[in-house]
C-alpha cells in the first residue's frame, strides 16, 4: 500500500508541481497580455494623435496650395502686364525714331531755310547799296554786259 499512497503522492506532487508551473504561465502571459493590450492603447492614442496632425497638414497644404495658386495667377497677370509694357515701350520707342527723323527734316529744312533768308538778305543788301549809288549819281548803272 506504500507504494501505492507513494505513488499517488508522487502523482499529486507532480499535479502540483504542474500546476505551479501552469499559473507561473498563466501570470507571465497574463503579464504579456497586459503589456500587450498597454501597447496597443498607446498605439491607439498614437495612431489618433498622427491621424489629428494629418488631418491638420493635409488642411494646411490644401491652404498652400491654394496660396501657390493664387501667386501662379498674379504671376501670369504680372507677366501679361509686363508684355504690354514692353510692346508699349517698342511701339514707343518706335514712334520715337520717327519723330527723330521728323525732326532731322525740320533741321535740314530750317538749315536751308536759314541759307535762302541769308542770301535774299545780301541780295537786298546788294540792291538797296546799288540803289543808294544810283541815287547819288542819278545815273543808270553800266551794263557790264555789253
Amino acid at each position: 500500500m506504500k507504494s501505492g499512497i507513494n505513488g499517488k503522492l508522487e502523482e499529486v506532487q507532480g499535479l502540483q508541481s504542474a500546476v505551479r508551473l501552469a499559473e507561473d504561465e498563466i501570470k507571465r502571459l497574463d503579464g504579456l497580455k497586459n503589456e500587450l493590450a498597454a501597447t496597443g492603447n498607446s498605439n491607439r492614442q498614437e495612431i489618433a494623435k498622427l491621424t489629428g496632425e494629418l488631418q491638420r497638414a493635409n488642411v494646411e497644404v490644401e491652404r498652400h496650395l491654394k496660396q501657390i495658386e493664387a501667386c501662379k495667377e498674379a504671376l501670369d497677370r504680372a507677366n501679361e502686364s509686363i508684355k504690354k509694357q514692353n510692346e508699349d515701350v517698342k511701339r514707343q520707342n518706335e514712334e520715337m525714331k520717327k519723330l527723330e527723323k521728323l525732326a532731322e527734316d525740320r533741321n535740314e529744312m530750317v538749315a536751308k531755310y536759314n541759307k535762302v533768308v541769308a542770301d535774299f538778305n545780301d541780295l537786298a543788301r546788294k540792291w538797296n547799296k546799288l540803289q543808294e549809288q544810283l541815287a547819288a549819281t542819278n545815273t543808270p548803272p553800266s551794263n557790264p554786259s555789253r
